[in-house]
């Protein structure tokens, strides 16, 4: 389970700029879209963390089972 952002599709691109920029954007999951929404896994772990990031982008943080990327391996 990744702690992920849930954010409007419209709002997504604005939201993954400052998780990027606060270095907490998880690069080694997908982002998922999800209905009208999308969850972008996080570098976090801890539940205060959770709580701190939440009220300082005013987003929905919620805990999903969502898959790593895929290692791509150049053919030789």
């Amino acid at each position: 389970m990744v702690f992920c952002a849930k954010v409007y599709i419209k709002e997504g691109e604005k939201i993954r700029k400052k998780l990027l920029e606060k270095n907490l954007l998880n690069k080694d999951y997908k982002i998922k879209k999800e209905g009208d929404y999308l969850l972008m896994p996080l570098n976090i772990e801890n539940e205060e963390d959770v709580k701190n990031l939440s009220e300082d982008l005013g987003i929905d943080i919620v805990e999903k089972d969502i898959k790593p990327k895929e290692i791509k391996r150049k053919a030789e």
